[in-house]
C-alpha cells in the first residue's frame, strides 16, 4: 500500500493512512500524543526535491505530517528543503545511503530555531535522512528532535 502511495501516486490512500495513524496513535500510543502536546513539538515533514515533488505530484511525508499535526494538535512547519536531487535511497545499500544524504543535502527556511521537533517520513531504513535533518535542526538551535515513520 505504501509503495502504491509513493510510487504509483495513489493519493486516494491518504484517508486510509489517516485512519490507520489515528487509530494507531490514539489506541496504542496515547503516550506519544501526550508527549508531543506537553513538549510543544513542531511537526516537520522530510522534504522532497522540487523536481521529485513535481514528478510525484505531492510529498508523501508532508501528507503524513499533516495527519500527525491534526491528531496531535501541534503545528506543522515545512522548515527544510532539499538542495539537490539525491539518488533514491531505496535503491542504495547502507554505505551508499550514508554517503548520499548529509546535512548539506538540506537547507532550512529559518536560521534560528528553538523548541522540540518531530521529523516525519514514510520509511526509515538506516536513519540517514533523519540523522542528517536532525543534525541540521540541532545546529540551528533545536532542543530535541524525534522522528516518526510508518515503516522501519
Amino acid at each position: 500500500m505504501l509503495h502504491d502511495y509513493k510510487y504509483r501516486f495513489v493519493r486516494r490512500l491518504t484517508p486510509v493512512w489517516q485512519k490507520l495513524i489515528t487509530t494507531g496513535l490514539q489506541e496504542y500510543h496515547p503516550d506519544l500524543l501526550r508527549y508531543w502536546q506537553e513538549e510543544k513539538v513542531t511537526i516537520v515533514p522530510v522534504p522532497l526535491h522540487p523536481s521529485r515533488r513535481l514528478w510525484r505530484g505531492f510529498n508523501q511525508a508532508r501528507e503524513l505530517a499533516k495527519i500527525i499535526s491534526q491528531i496531535s494538535q501541534r503545528p506543522l512547519q515545512p522548515l527544510a528543503g532539499r538542495r539537490h536531487l539525491d539518488r533514491h535511497q531505496a535503491k542504495l545499500d547502507a554505505q551508499q545511503r550514508s554517503n548520499n544524504i548529509t546535512p548539506a543535502s538540506f537547507f532550512l527556511r529559518q536560521q534560528q530555531l528553538s523548541g522540540n521537533f518531530l521529523l516525519v517520513d514514510d520509511v526509515v531504513t538506516t536513519g540517514t535522512t533523519f540523522r542528517a535533518l536532525a543534525n541540521l535542526l540541532k545546529k540551528h538551535g533545536a532542543n530535541h528532535v524525534n522522528a516518526f515513520a510508518l515503516l522501519g
